[in-house]
């Protein structure tokens, strides 16, 4: 009886527990996060009765929590998934309707901005017209300017969502960490309470809401949390302790972010959130809005770069070279995390020229109340002023507002185009309308063939010469170079003024240089081959293509000289003009009377070390040809050299003068050989020393030191033996000792030799010691220049004999890009030292160069077209014709509307043949023209798209992602609704199967009831039994 009434309280125990449960599934149906609960029953260890065992009913187990692992990952994966999706199609459906608008996008802009120029290329004289097509343009740059603000404001929108997502994923993470703590109570899972379970799950699900997590939990169901596939990187969450997640700006980059953790112990960068509403919003800033900002800047370079390079090379209304018609201010991003004020920075770039984009740090100085800024590049510093404005590099920073001591904050360039273009002319008279350059077919041509020019600037492919050999003619700055016939010394850029070229070559392998047009003409240097020029005049080299050598105007001046160029070849000096300070008393007050008097220095060239030549016994030499070298036009004779004659200075200066005096030239060449010692250098302990096999101390033998005490002793005995040297000895008014030829002798070679067994002489550290001339050349007036020029016979080789060095000169500046290449003088490879002295312009417009020179275009043949300078007659190209008719010249494509024919001649001017070259087309529209080609052309783009085509298809790009963003959208959102619906499937409260474990549950009780009510009555019944 007491087992019957047992089981059935066990039974009535159990269902009342089973009853409890299923009604706490009822009433948590709606709460959020709940997961169904069940009531596990054992049944109870069954009693031996010795025949068998027989059952003593149920006990409560405990109450279980329906939940899958892998379920609910798979819905964390899905909610993070579509929470970016949706994030990042947000703010993309701002960007398309920003860009695809009509009222705010760039297509109606551009549209209105090419009609204006249609309207005024049909007068272009009109300025009234001009007007319009300006306040259009400024229509474009306001377009550009509030497109890029609202791309902004929608940066700013994402950085505060960012923001937000990042404060609550930090909120989730706190509270994670706090049931991770709750969690520690109990020893395992399976004894937790479900309400905090369900609690730990549930803010699991809102943090995917946000980021896409990677979990793991320990025994206890504490869980771990990591943003990236690592279980040891990137813990958000590690048992009781939280990290905080901070994103913000990269410091050296505004468009791209810094992902970092914050831990107790360390703080960690990771790549970046790989999902969920606030990875969504990363990337939609780092990526989408990185790539519609530079699609947007590139869109306004292609324009305004396109419309400048044409309003660049045209007219305006003064006849005077356009300029640029946009231009762009770099705006400034403001760092101001190390300040505590309340300021705000107004930058205006005041002068464009010097505006230097570097980034400037700011810092207040409470002492002076200024503030300071400093180029973090140079070092530069400005102070700021009394109207609180700070002036550096070309920009002025206004400040105003309170600061704090300490105050510091870093001014940054941006590189944001579109929110910095604007019109750069005021004046419509300003719009160059007109072409640079006029082309007129003569009357008498026989095709009605009509030439249109385009400018076009070429590029420089080679290296300039600054880069090759500094601006300095000093010997000491010359530079070894070895000539090729494959690769230029160097490339002369245009504008390029008083170019010299020193050359110093090698005697065994003499270096001369070559300088050449780009078309081919030799200007200046020697006379080469066939086959050198062939290797030499390539397209690698600088040279046009297919051109040809010509050497009609080599050395050249006047009418055989190139065009009006004035060149020189050869050794030159020039009377010398200066300044001379002086004061003289004046002779009644006795006071000191400054003057400045203009003195000229005679012209006058020293030789620097003759060549070392010397004939045969049986031959006569000659060092230089007869016609090699010029003195100032007049060709001089041979030099030669008779057998077993030495060259020296005085055997040059001979030459020299008896040449100067023929032509009646105030020229005279002195020669001088002169050893030179220090005292201090003078070894008296040696034995003596020869001067041309003479002994200074005959007294004594060979190895025996000189009986010399002193050096006027040694002075003494030179000069004793002078009649038999030929040399004599002197102090000079420094104290040192001179050894020179004696009167009659100048310019002669004099040996020094030591006695015999002495490793030095006296006077010398050397055994032997030949002591060579030099003369200086110069001029008996101060009117008359000295010129050695070089023909085409000569060399540089052949002035190194004389101890000069060559110069290649082009005077005043130079309007074309010339080449320069190095070569041998008979043979291919030569090698020597080279100096230079030019100076550049950075003004220099190689366009306004070609307009002062009108051209004559002549067609020799149906496809051969030669160009002519028409004032000088100079022949400067000649031309094949390309396969669509056009040919180049310079910075110049002409393109002709219909074949010309053989005779067909055309002049090109600069629109200025009015009075002194007076601008005289103010009607001319052919540069406004190629603004309206602009619209339809595809050169524009490097994707050969026009400019609103690729504007357009920069629109249907947003808008690609935009409908991707929505597809993936609702593909996610199906998938997360199936993971939701799996998930409730296992977690979820069903009121069908909660009824009917109600009524099973009830029956159950009741049944265990009944059992307890039997067993109760027949315990009453054998009570009364007894």
């Amino acid at each position: 009886m007491t087992d019957l009434l047992s089981i059935g309280a066990s039974g009535v125990n159990v269902y009342q527990r089973a009853l409890s449960t299923v009604s706490n599934n009822i009433a948590n149906l709606a709460t959020e996060g709940y997961s169904r609960q069940t009531t596990d029953i054992s049944q109870n260890k069954p009693r031996d009765v010795g025949s068998g065992f027989v059952g003593t009913g149920a006990y409560f187990d405990r109450v279980s929590r329906q939940y899958d692992a892998f379920l609910e990952q798979s819905l964390q994966k899905a909610t993070a998934d579509l929470e970016a999706q949706s994030s990042a199609l947000r703010f993309t459906d701002k960007i398309l309707d920003l860009v695809g608008d009509d009222e705010t996008g760039m297509t109606s802009a551009f549209d209105q901005y090419f009609a204006s120029a249609k309207n005024l290329s049909t007068d272009p004289a009109s300025t009234t017209l001009r007007g319009i097509y300006l306040r259009d343009a400024g229509a474009v740059t306001t377009r550009f300017q509030g497109l890029a603000a609202q791309i902004k404001n929608i940066s700013t929108e994402s950085l505060e969502a960012i923001e937000a997502d990042t404060r609550a994923v930090n909120s989730i993470t706190s509270q994670l960490a706090q049931v991770n703590r709750q969690l520690l109570k109990e020893i395992s899972a399976d004894s937790q309470p479900p309400e905090l379970m369900d609690r730990r799950d549930q803010l699991l699900r809102q943090l995917s809401e946000y980021i896409e997590i990677n979990t793991a939990f320990d025994i206890k169901g504490r869980v771990q949390i990591s943003l990236t596939e690592s279980n040891t990187r990137g813990l958000l969450l590690s048992g009781n302790d939280a990290s905080e997640l901070k994103i913000t700006q990269k410091l050296n980059n505004s468009a791209a972010l810094d992902y970092t953790l914050s831990g107790p112990e360390k703080k960690e960068f990771i790549g970046g959130i790989a999902s969920g509403s606030l990875g969504g919003y990363t990337q939609f800033y780092e990526r989408t809005l990185n790539a519609v900002n530079t699609e947007l800047d590139r869109l306004v370079y292609l324009f305004s770069d396109a419309v400048n390079d044409i309003q660049e090379t045209g007219l305006n209304a003064f006849g005077e070279l356009g300029d640029a018609l946009f231009r762009i201010e770099p705006s400034f991003e403001i760092d101001r995390r190390a300040s505590t004020g309340n300021y705000e920075v107004q930058t205006t770039i005041t002068e464009p020229a010097n505006f230097v984009s570097n980034n400037l740090v700011v810092s207040f100085n409470e002492k002076t109340e200024r503030w300071t800024a400093v180029d973090q590049a140079t070092g530069e510093t400005a102070i700021e002023n009394s109207g609180g404005a700070i002036t550096i590099n070309g920009a002025t920073h206004l400040i105003s507002g309170s600061a704090n001591s300490g105050d510091t904050f870093e001014l940054i360039p941006g590189a944001r185009a579109a929110s910095g273009i604007r019109v750069a002319l005021s004046d419509p008279r300003e719009v160059a309308a007109a072409s640079l350059f006029r082309a007129t077919p003569d009357n008498q041509n026989v095709s009605g063939a009509h030439p249109m020019i385009q400018v076009d600037r070429q590029e420089q492919l080679l290296p300039a010469l600054n880069q090759i050999i500094s601006s300095n003619p000093e010997p000491t700055r010359a530079i070894p170079v070895t000539g090729s016939l494959s690769r230029p010394f160097a490339n002369i850029p245009a504008g390029t003024t008083n170019l010299s070229f020193f050359v110093d070559p090698n005697e065994a392998n003499p270096l001369a240089l070559q300088l050449f047009t780009t078309e081919g003409k030799h200007l200046l240097g020697q006379s080469i081959d066939a086959q050198r020029a062939i290797a030499m005049l390539t397209t690698e080299n600088g040279f046009m293509q297919n051109v040809e050598y010509d050497d009609q105007h080599l050395n050249g001046q006047g009418l055989t000289g190139y065009r009006d160029f004035s060149v020189f070849y050869g050794a030159r000096s020039k009377p010398n003009e200066r300044t001379v300070e002086t004061v003289t008393i004046d002779s009644e007050t006795g006071n000191r009377l400054p003057e400045t008097r203009l003195v000229t220095d005679a012209a006058e060239m020293t030789s620097q070390g003759i060549g070392s030549h010397q004939a045969l016994a049986n031959e006569t030499l000659t060092v230089i040809q007869s016609g090699a070298i010029r003195l100032n036009g007049s060709s001089l004779p041979a030099l030669t050299l008779q057998p077993n004659e030495a060259l020296t200075a005085k055997t040059i200066a001979s030459w020299l003068n008896t040449s100067a005096t023929a032509q009646g030239l105030l020229i005279e060449a002195v020669p001088t050989t002169e050893l030179v010692v220090d005292a201090g250098d003078i070894d008296f302990d040696q034995s003596g020393f020869y001067i041309n096999g003479v002994a200074i101390n005959p007294n004594a033998s060979d190895s025996a030191p000189m009986s010399l005490d002193n050096l006027h002793q040694l002075i003494e005995k030179v000069n004793e033996r002078s009649d038999e040297t030929n040399v004599i000895a002197y102090i000079d008014e420094g104290g040192l000792l001179v050894l020179t030829n004696a009167a009659g002798f100048e310019g002669e070679t004099f040996k020094i030799s030591s006695a015999s067994g002495a490793n030095r002489s006296t006077i010398t550290t050397q055994v032997n010691h030949n002591v060579v001339g030099e003369f200086v050349f110069r001029a008996t007036d101060e009117q008359t220049e000295i010129n050695l020029e070089l023909t085409s016979r000569g060399s540089p080789s052949d002035l190194a004999v004389l101890g000069l060095r060559t110069e290649l000169s082009i005077d005043g500046q130079i309007d074309e890009q010339l080449v320069v290449m190095a070569t041998g003088v008979e043979q291919v490879v030569g090698q020597g030292r080279v100096s230079s002295s030019y100076s550049t312009s950075a003004e220099f417009n190689s366009f306004e160069s070609l307009r002062k020179s009108p051209l004559d275009i002549k067609f020799v043949s149906g496809t051969t077209v030669t160009v002519t300078e028409r004032h000088s007659g100079t022949e400067l190209a000649r031309r094949e014709l390309n396969e669509d008719g056009s040919f180049t010249y310079r910075d110049l494509k002409i393109v002709f509307d219909e074949p010309p024919a053989t005779g067909d001649e055309f002049v090109i001017d600069g629109n200025n043949t009015g009075p002194n070259q007076a601008f005289d087309a103010q009607g001319n529209n052919l540069n406004i023209l190629r603004i309206v080609d602009l619209e339809a052309s595809r050169e524009i783009s490097d994707d050969s798209r026009t400019i609103t085509e690729r504007y357009l298809g920069f629109v249907n790009v947003v808008g690609n992602e935009s409908v991707q963003a929505q597809i993936s959208r609702d593909a996610l959102t199906v998938i997360k609704d199936q993971a939701i619906e799996a998930r409730d499937a296992v977690s979820g409260v069903n009121l069908d199967q909660e009824a009917a474990d109600l009524i099973r549950f009830q029956q159950a009780y009741q049944a265990s009831a009944q059992v307890m009510q039997v067993a109760s009555r027949l315990f009453d019944s054998i009570l009364q039994v007894r």
